[in-house]
């Protein structure tokens, strides 16, 4: 996710009559560790920059099965060189403790 970059209207608005559209997919299926109200209270209030870093880290997670939180810091960090690494481990933290990163499968 990238919070600077271009801005279309046109397709913003498509996205939103998507999402109305179709709703949440049928298949679709949150991780049993996922809890609700957890995440729903971890985002709420939280600034485009910890949105970013968390999207991010959560594509890192999916995509290289990092095996430790400093391995996630450290890959994460990479691709986001602009945030403080202590920034971007306490979002690995606020995610790792609601058990969306680091599952073990």
């Amino acid at each position: 996710m990238y919070i600077h970059g271009p801005y279309s209207p046109s397709l913003a608005s498509d996205y939103y009559k998507l999402a109305k559209s179709h709703g949440i997919p049928d298949n679709f299926k949150l991780p049993v560790s996922f809890q609700k109200k957890g995440f729903l209270d971890l985002v709420c209030g939280k600034n485009d920059y910890w949105l970013e870093v968390a999207s991010t880290i959560l594509r890192i997670d999916k995509d290289s099965n990092p095996k430790n939180k400093d391995e996630l810091t450290e890959r994460t960090s990479q691709r986001k060189p602009q945030y403080a690494t202590s920034f971007i481990n306490a979002v690995v933290t606020d995610l790792h403790t609601l058990g969306l990163v680091l599952k073990k499968t």
